[in-house]
C-alpha cells in the first residue's frame, strides 16, 4: 500500500505553560502570576486554538491533524509575538500588554522588530516562555505532551459547589450557549445548540432544567479530569503542578514559591502588583460556601446534588493529600 502523506510540523521551540482548568476556576488569577515572572511573555488565550484540543477529545478531528493545528498555531502565536502582530491592546483585558509587567516590550517589537527566518534563531537565543490559558488541558494531557515536548502545566483545582454556583450566575445552563459571542465549542443536536460538555449525554441535557445542566456537566468534568491525571506515569505527573484555589487565595506565598521553582524562574516586583489587584491574601468564608450548598441543594435534583457531594468529597481527599 502507499504510504499517504499527513499535515505535520515540528514541536515549537518555545517553553509553553499551560495553565489548565475549568472555566471559574482561578486561572486567570494564576495566569496573571506567571506572566508577571521573570522571563516570562503575556498570558494568552486563543479560544479558537484551544477548540482542536477539544474536537480531537471528543472524535471529531484525528490525533494527527489535532497535533498539526495546535502546534502550528502555537508557532504563529510565537513568531506574532516577536514581532508585535496580533497583540491585545485593550487597556483592562488580562492579556492585554497594558496588564504586562512591561508593556513597552511589545510596543517596541510592534515598531522595531523585523520579519523573517531571524526571528526564529531569536526565538532559540531567548528560549520564550509562553504562558497561555485553556479550559480543556489536563483532560487532554496526553495530546498535548506528544504535541509539545517540553509543555508544563498548571491545573487548578476548585470545590465543584463554588464552580456550580459561578457557572449559574452566567447562565451556563440556558441559552449562554446559543450566544453569538460564545467563544466555546458547541454542537448542534436536534436543532438546539448544545455545549461540547454535552457530548455523549445531548437527550438528557435537553430534558434538565438549567440548574441539573450545570451540576451534571461539573460532575463529569472533574471525574473525567481526575481519571486522566491518575492514568499519567510519574515523568508526565512531574510536568503538571496543582494549585488549590483556596490555598492560594489565602496563602499566595507558599504557593508562588511553589510555581518559581515547578517553573524555574523568580517573581518580581509586578508579581506583589498582581498579588495587591486580586486581594490577595484574603480569608474566604465557609458561611459563603454553605450558602452556595444551601442554594444548589434547593434547586438540583436530588441525584445531581448527590453526585456534585461524590466529588466534594474527593476535591477534599485531593486537597488534603496536596497539601500533605
Amino acid at each position: 500500500m502507499k504510504k499517504k502523506s499527513h499535515p505535520y510540523t515540528a514541536t515549537n521551540i518555545a517553553n509553553i505553560i499551560a495553565i489548565c482548568g475549568p472555566t471559574r476556576s482561578g486561572k486567570v488569577i494564576v495566569s496573571k502570576i506567571v506572566s508577571s515572572m521573570k522571563n516570562f511573555e503575556k498570558i494568552n488565550v486563543d479560544f479558537l486554538w484551544e477548540q482542536f484540543v477539544q474536537l480531537s477529545f471528543l472524535g471529531k478531528i484525528s490525533k494527527v491533524n489535532a497535533i498539526y493545528l495546535l502546534r502550528r498555531g502555537i508557532s504563529l502565536l510565537t513568531y506574532n509575538l516577536l514581532i508585535g502582530r496580533e497583540i491585545n491592546f485593550k487597556k483592562g483585558d488580562f492579556s492585554s500588554i497594558y496588564s504586562y509587567q512591561s508593556p513597552n516590550t511589545y510596543l517596541h517589537r510592534s515598531k522595531y522588530a523585523k520579519e523573517g527566518d531571524n526571528v526564529f534563531k531569536k526565538i532559540k537565543k531567548k528560549k520564550m516562555n509562553i504562558p497561555i490559558m485553556i479550559h480543556w488541558g489536563t483532560n487532554a494531557s496526553d495530546l498535548l505532551f506528544e504535541t509539545f515536548s517540553k509543555i508544563k502545566m498548571i491545573r487548578m483545582i476548585k470545590n465543584p459547589f463554588e464552580i456550580a454556583y459561578s457557572w449559574l450566575q452566567r447562565d451556563y445552563g440556558g441559552k449562554f450557549y446559543s450566544n453569538p459571542r460564545t467563544s466555546s465549542l458547541t454542537l448542534k443536536y436536534k436543532n438546539r445548540i448544545l455545549p461540547y460538555f454535552a457530548h455523549g449525554w445531548e437527550n438528557v441535557y435537553l430534558r434538565s432544567n438549567k440548574y441539573d445542566r450545570v451540576g451534571i456537566m461539573i460532575t463529569k468534568y472533574i471525574r473525567k479530569e481526575m481519571k486522566v491525571y491518575n492514568s499519567l506515569n510519574s515523568n508526565y505527573k512531574k510536568r503538571i503542578l496543582s494549585i488549590k484555589f483556596d490555598e492560594l487565595i489565602q496563602y499566595p506565598k507558599k504557593n508562588i514559591k511553589l510555581i518559581e521553582k515547578f517553573l524555574n524562574t523568580k517573581q518580581t516586583k509586578f508579581t506583589k502588583k498582581i498579588l495587591k489587584q486580586e486581594k490577595i491574601p484574603r480569608n474566604l468564608l465557609k458561611k459563603e460556601l454553605n450558602n452556595k450548598k444551601n442554594f444548589l441543594k434547593k434547586k438540583l435534583s436530588p441525584n445531581v446534588y448527590s453526585n456534585l457531594l461524590k466529588i466534594e468529597k474527593k476535591y477534599l481527599k485531593l486537597n488534603k493529600n496536596l497539601s500533605a
